[in-house]
């Protein structure tokens, strides 16, 4: 992956040695790993919701335009969603359904 910001490229690998420098010098290699771990837990739940936001599509199949229903909530608050024209399900967890209402309940 290339980044560029204000005219410098930055790779990963250029990102990692930097952040490795840095810890060396003000502290220990512990600091780069909660901080590896933090960026990896927020980048992953924000793929997360993306991906969610994606499938579901503002309550609209991505399959056949068909209206997605509200079937089912789990035990852990996911609810799942089912079109009525082509069996297209979906479950969501983050909050990417709450502006959108189903009119057949």
């Amino acid at each position: 992956m290339l980044f560029i910001i204000d005219n410098t490229k930055f790779t990963l690998y250029n990102i990692y040695v930097n952040l490795v420098e840095i810890t060396k010098q003000g502290g220990s290699e512990m600091n780069f790993l909660v901080i590896i771990c933090v960026v990896g837990l927020v980048g992953g739940s924000a793929i997360a919701r993306y991906f969610e936001k994606k499938h579901f599509n503002r309550g609209i199949c991505p399959l056949c335009n068909g209206k997605l229903h509200n079937f089912d909530t789990d035990s852990q608050g996911g609810r799942g969603y089912i079109c009525e024209h082509c069996s297209y399900t979906t479950w969501v967890s983050y909050n990417v359904d709450n502006n959108y209402i189903d009119k057949t309940l």
